[in-house]
């Protein structure tokens, strides 16, 4: 494992090691013990293993040892220095109530980050419970070979201080001409200071020939191998110190250091750009959400104390992604979560790695960019309140505005209800022929009234907008102040906002004076338009009267006809009736 440790790559590994560490749990009833065989990369693990699952050998035409009834739990076996298990192979014996873990080489060829992996999985299945352990140690000479070097360190990393640690010791592929007691008798002597931690060595003859294997690898061997592993009493394990840890440390301080930076300047920036908007937001609750998240900010990187690094760390970053999409509901941070994974996973064997608490190098950063963070949060937080007092007076001016137009249009409807009496007045006047000059003079005056009352509101009016721009200009000098003071406490670092800032400022006076514009045409057209009406109802109603004076006219002509044509029936009447009374006569 180099110094340029990759997310990907260690995450990938982290997968791997989860994944195995999977399968133990699923293979683990709770009333059966745990077998480790262990030893270096070659020394025949996976041979021993095979041999305890059931396997049956045999010497092919190479003289290599093979297995004549391969089943799906048996491992590979090689004879040479490179490791064919890759990874922990399983196997559960029912009768006996154990369960066989054929465990990687600690020596594997593949490189450092395989050797990390394997001291994951140890520490990690040490750490299920107590567990009986198998060290196979490949030794065909009568003296220990070079090999025992590596098996004195693996010593070296348990937990010696146990005294309550024992496991077997099996010498593999012995061939020497000396005998096995002899054998046993030289290795105790070359281990003295280990001797009380190995409570038995089993010796396994090399297999050269097909009659050899017949004597070692048969039922009565098989059973004979059983017996002391159940015989092995389990012993609870401290983990080992993980290889290369010092590089897993620089590698999770330099990760977390960085992420921490981005973090610290993405709040730098979201809080320069985004602070005209800030400004604008209807309601506080953006504002109390954001200080909210600050203080716990704040609160996280000044007490660190109650947390471990990797809760530390992912306090912060939810913190400041918090505080991110408050302000911005849009803004978009980095996608860290590989590293997470990576820093939880390792957070389990904190103890095992060479600087590890390292992390607080990050923690000094943060809070060394804290007190930049709060001074712009309590500049923004002083022009909001500010701005927000500011428009609230508007809203006032706007109110009182409305109810003097308000005003206005009241007193122009009563202006209107009189104006309608006088002329009904007029109309009654000249209908009882009276002096007509005398209505004339009453109209002009009121007339003159009204005018005189139009432009009094008309002034009235004028004048409030006066005030109203006046106010409208104090709150726009306010508002420049308050960009002047947000321009000093940023050190000058925002000047084009001011200016972008100012001219908004300015044209959102003049769309005002353009609205007050309008609006006093908008008045004005509108006072021209009922003057008009009001012109139009007198002449509807003088063409009424004339209508009216036109048919009483001819009312009064038909009355006349009609009185002339009774006349004429009368005296028609009276001459027959004479006529006859004649004729009587003359009869």
């Amino acid at each position: 494992m180099n110094n340029g440790i990759k997310t990907e790559n260690i995450l990938a590994m982290v997968d791997k090691c989860q994944n195995l560490l999977n399968q133990y749990p699923k293979n683990q009833p709770n009333d059966i013990k745990t077998v480790m065989i262990v030893g270096l990369t070659g020394s025949g693990k996976s041979t021993i293993f095979n041999f305890l699952c059931g396997a049956e050998f045999a010497i092919n035409n190479e003289s290599q040892l093979t297995i004549t009834n391969n089943k799906q739990e048996f491992s590979l076996i090689n004879d040479s220095i490179n490791s064919v298990t890759k990874s922990p192979n399983f196997y559960y014996n029912q009768a006996k109530k154990h369960l066989i873990i054929d465990f990687p080489g600690f020596q594997d060829t593949n490189g450092e980050e395989d050797q990390l992996l394997y001291d994951l999985l140890f520490n990690k299945i040490i750490s299920f419970g107590p567990l009986k352990v198998i060290y196979v140690l490949e030794n065909p000479s009568f003296k220990l070979s070079g090999r025992a070097t590596d098996f004195q360190k693996f010593l070296n990393s348990l937990d010696t201080q146990n005294k309550n640690i024992s496991f077997d010791l099996i010498l593999n592929n012995y061939i020497a001409k000396q005998s096995i007691e002899e054998l046993l008798k030289k290795i105790r002597q070359d281990l003295t200071q280990y001797t009380k931690y190995i409570r038995e060595i089993h010796v396994l003859k090399g297999a050269q020939s097909q009659e050899v294997v017949n004597q070692i690898f048969n039922q009565e061997s098989r059973q004979k191998l059983w017996s002391c592993i159940e015989n092995l009493k389990p012993c609870e394990y401290a983990p080992k110190k993980l290889h290369q840890s010092e590089k897993i440390s620089q590698y999770i301080n330099n990760e977390a250091l960085k992420i921490i930076q981005e973090y610290v300047f993405a709040l730098d920036q979201n809080f320069q750009s985004q602070i005209t908007n800030l400004v604008n937001i209807q309601s506080n609750e953006k504002i109390f959400n954001a200080q909210t998240n600050v203080k716990k900010l704040e609160e996280l990187i000044l007490n660190q104390t109650n947390k471990n690094p990797y809760e530390w760390f992912e306090a912060f970053v939810l913190t400041c992604q918090n505080i991110l999409t408050t302000i911005d509901s849009n803004s978009s941070y980095q996608n860290c979560k590989n590293f997470q994974k990576v820093f939880k996973y390792f957070e389990e064997f904190s103890n095992l790695i060479d600087g590890y608490k390292n992390i607080e190098i990050a923690n000094k950063f943060a809070k060394s960019q804290l007190t930049q963070i709060k001074q712009y949060f309590a500049v923004v937080e002083s022009f909001y309140q500010q701005a927000m007092q500011a428009k609230v007076k508007q809203e006032q001016d706007e109110i009182d505005k409305k109810k003097l137009l308000e005003e206005k249009e009241r007193q122009e409807k009563l202006l209107k209800s009189e104006n309608e009496k006088l002329k009904s007045e007029y109309q009654k006047l000249q209908n009882q022929k009276q002096d007509t000059s005398v209505i004339e003079k009453l109209i002009s005056q009121l007339n003159e009234d009204r005018n005189v009352m139009v432009s009094q509101f008309q002034a009235l009016i004028e004048q409030k907008e006066k005030e109203e721009k006046q106010k409208i200009k104090r709150l726009e000098q306010q508002v420049q102040k308050l960009q002047n003071d947000l321009q000093n406490s940023r050190n000058s670092q925002n000047s084009q906002n001011q200016a972008n800032h100012q001219n908004s400022t300015q044209q959102k006076s003049q769309n005002t004076q353009q609205n007050e514009n309008q609006k006093e045409k908008q008045d004005q057209k509108q006072d021209q338009k009922q003057e008009q009406k009001q012109e139009q109802k007198q002449e509807q109603k003088q063409d009424q009267t004339q209508q009216q004076k036109q048919d009483q006219g001819q009312q009064q002509v038909q009355v006349e006809q009609k009185k002339q044509d009774q006349n004429q029936n009368h005296n028609a009447n009276s001459t027959q009736k004479t006529s006859n009374s004649s004729s009587c006569q003359l009869i």
